[in-house]
């Protein structure tokens, strides 16, 4: 713990904040990416889907 606190201590006010901003960056980079991945897979199941059912009703034919 001591040395945690030493390297807190070792960081300015201004190099804390920058550290901060570069987390939230990333934090909201990966949510977007995660956002943008579960689109694409709910378009890829829904195609799925309706190539499913094209499949069903030629087989029904």
């Amino acid at each position: 713990m001591c040395v945690l606190k030493e390297v807190c201590t070792a960081f300015t006010c201004q190099q804390v904040q920058t550290l901060k901003t570069n987390v939230m960056d990333v934090a909201h980079d990966l949510s977007t990416m995660k956002k943008d991945q579960i689109q694409y897979l709910t378009k890829m199941l829904e195609t799925v889907d309706i190539f499913k059912l094209k499949l069903q009703l030629k087989a029904a034919w």
